[in-house]
């Protein structure tokens, strides 16, 4: 398969270009995505890029501030050659390794899943600035320490009870080797389900096409994660913690 750049900038101007040859990239603000924007207006795992073989997909993990394409706020959109997305004021151009001039821009229909909010709206939470005084940027952190402390349970068929501490930004489910919790079957994707672990919390995301997570028995796309909540995913059973093990 072929790699892929992303060009990255601020305000219009370019601060790095890197390449990828990996089947998925996160994009955040957390120091273990893939590609770190260090800016209060993104979220710590804003948005992900997916290949499938020859296509790309740009996919939203419900950030704060949303991720933006010509202006309109996107769940999910299908990425050409020389597509530009924007994170607040940043702005990231997706390259395909096999069109590497990045003065090349591609005229084509956008395949594009809209939020409501985009259009004017949408342009004017894109150019956003963020302000804060020392006091709101300390309750701020005081806030994220004290929810960032979290494990699962897991239990096995045997009655086997396993602690998980969650300790990465995204902790992944699905049929791909990197996979923290890897799982088998026809209807599970190669990212199957991501939890992530955000400022105020954590939130379980359904990322593939097929077969979503249960929490407490009910099937979820997108859930904020409460103390004992019951996660099901494939042959994988868990309950959240609260706390450290």
């Amino acid at each position: 398969m072929a790699s892929f750049k992303l060009a990255v900038r601020f305000s219009g101007k370019l601060v790095e270009t890197l390449e990828f040859d990996k089947d998925q990239v996160t994009i955040g603000r957390a120091p273990d995505c893939d590609v770190v924007v260090d800016n209060l207006g993104v979220s710590r795992v804003h948005v992900q890029i997916e290949r499938t073989g020859d296509f790309y997909t740009l996919r939203d993990l419900k950030s704060n501030n949303g991720t933006f394409v010509r202006g309109e706020k996107i769940a999910k959109y299908n990425l050409n050659h020389s597509d530009e997305f924007f994170l607040g004021k940043h702005s990231i151009t997706f390259l395909k390794g096999e069109e590497d001039t990045e003065d090349e821009w591609l005229d084509s229909s956008p395949n594009t899943e809209v939020i409501q909010g985009g259009g004017q709206q949408g342009r004017d939470i894109q150019g956003m600035t963020m302000s804060m005084d020392a006091k709101e940027l300390a309750l701020m952190q005081i806030k994220k320490k004290a929810n960032l402390a979290a494990y699962l349970t897991i239990t096995t068929d045997t009655g086997f009870r396993k602690q998980f501490p969650i300790t990465k930004t995204a902790t992944f489910f699905g049929t791909n080797s990197d996979c923290e919790f890897p799982l088998e079957g026809w209807f599970i994707n190669k990212r199957h389900v991501v939890l992530l672990r955000e400022d105020s919390g954590f939130r379980i995301i359904h990322l593939g096409n097929k077969k979503p997570p249960k929490i407490n028995g009910q099937e979820v796309d997108d859930h904020k994660l409460k103390h004992s909540d019951v996660i099901e995913v494939e042959n994988i059973r868990a309950t959240f913690n609260i706390g450290s093990p």
